[in-house]
């Protein structure tokens, strides 16, 4: 379960989450301000219990928030009035720690959970968190769940000791497994464990490219899902970092593109992968043909595709590039919001990595063609900055080679192609449909 608590005072925020950890066992989700909690609710509505003080700066902006986007997560509103929120509970601003939390565990009515915790309980670890590891974290043994008389059952599979190698987790994955399960006790320093050693793999010279390239992109797909879940720890850091370190290397190889197409044929990789690594290879040969050109900037750009769509969640809301396809798509207002704002939002989740180089966020913000990163640019924007012009072409070049059903011929390039010039004719948007032309066509 996953609270999220508003508190500009950085000493309270330690201390209920500490409190809320220890006593309830959620997730406890902080913010310091009502605008970084509008948009953290609009990012993530599955949010379990949203707490605010009446007298915080900006609070009635997170009940309109709840109001006009007609959601019913449960408002636990520290204050003397009851907001008009349908799901509104009413407390005292100034209540006692342990009193708070019994209203907490009343709200979600954690008394079973809590009791079934203690009981000693499982957590669940994709199948694929183990096959770029060879033992299990130290004193944790590893179970799969099987039904049996309509109970759930955890019948061990690897002891805390052994040693397993891949084929012996893909024997799992192909008869249809999913997950293994690991005691919850033990489930944070498993995961921890198991991404620092994808870290230390990531590194490892024997691997060849398109090993490398398989390698990186599960990396990726942890990074993600540990940012999505917000969990941006000191380990995310670090195989954010490592993942982002490799695809620099990766994509500078000589035969960078060969590698990738490889690895792309064996269907190992996912879209936003996929999509991720061929934005940074692409970016990489153009941007040669610049003045501007320089590592830095290469940097810049291969963090920009790393990071640009990591808000949403759905692969096929990733390829929509305009308002007519998101229409067509029918989806529900929270849905089509997210996609609306997710180049703001991505921009956004990138706060929480002190090293990403300087410009970075301007570029993810304005990689769907508007300034403030919401909606999408009909026509070509000319006020964004040339790196932005750069990676939006490059984005719709990419999107468009990603979908096309087979290896494209030279006929079919030189179709993509037209279509970009006829789009893109001014400024750095321009130059880079020629760079491109050159890159793919040799003219």
């Amino acid at each position: 379960m996953q609270i999220l608590f508003i508190e500009k005072d950085e000493s309270q925020r330690v201390l209920f989450k500490a409190n809320a950890i220890k006593s309830l066992g959620v997730e406890v989700i902080e913010r310091a301000s009502t605008d970084e909690a509008v948009s953290l609710i609009q990012l993530l509505p599955t949010l379990d219990l949203i707490i605010c003080k009446e007298d915080l700066e900006g609070s009635q902006d997170v009940v309109s928030c709840l109001h006009d986007d007609g959601l019913s997560i449960p408002l636990l509103w520290l204050g003397e009035a009851t907001p008009k929120y349908k799901n509104s509970n009413l407390i005292s601003k100034n209540v006692p720690y342990d009193k708070l939390l019994i209203e907490i565990k009343k709200i979600l009515k954690l008394e079973e959970v809590l009791t079934q915790d203690l009981s000693g309980g499982y957590q669940p670890v994709d199948c694929r968190y183990f096959l770029y590891i060879n033992s299990t974290s130290l004193g944790c043994d590893v179970f799969i769940k099987i039904k049996k008389e309509g109970k759930d059952h955890f019948i061990k599979c690897f002891h805390s000791t052994d040693h397993f190698n891949r084929a012996q987790v893909e024997k799992y994955t192909q008869s249809g497994l999913k997950e293994f399960y690991v005691p919850s006790t033990h489930y944070v320093q498993f995961i921890n464990f198991v991404t620092d050693k994808l870290v230390l793999k990531l590194d490892d010279s024997r691997l060849n490219s398109e090993e490398k390239v398989s390698l990186n992109a599960e990396a990726y797909r942890i990074s993600v899902e540990r940012i999505q879940s917000l969990r941006v720890d000191d380990f995310t850091v670090e195989v954010v970092q490592a993942s982002v370190n490799a695809m620099m290397a990766a994509v500078s190889e000589n035969n960078a593109l060969g590698n990738f197409l490889k690895s792309m044929s064996s269907d190992n990789l996912s879209y936003s992968y996929a999509n991720a690594h061929l934005m940074s290879l692409v970016l990489h040969k153009i941007v040669d043909h610049f003045e501007w050109s320089s590592d830095q900037i290469k940097s810049r750009l291969t963090y920009a595709a790393y990071f640009h769509n990591i808000s949403l969640k759905d692969e096929g809301h990733m390829k929509v590039r305009s308002m007519e396809a998101l229409i067509k798509l029918n989806l529900t207002g929270t849905e089509a919001d997210a996609i609306l704002k997710h180049a703001y939002q991505s921009s956004v989740l990138i706060d929480s990595f002190k090293e990403i180089p300087d410009g970075v966020k301007l570029v993810i913000k304005e990689h769907h063609g508007m300034k403030n990163g919401v909606g999408f640019a009909e026509t070509p924007n000319i006020s964004l900055t040339p790196l932005s012009m750069m990676f939006v072409v490059v984005e719709d070049f990419v999107d468009e080679f990603l979908s096309f059903p087979g290896k494209p011929l030279r006929v079919d390039y030189e179709a993509m192609l037209s279509r970009l010039e006829k789009r893109y004719t001014k400024l750095a948007f321009a130059e880079t449909v020629k760079a491109l032309s050159k890159m793919v066509l040799g003219k």
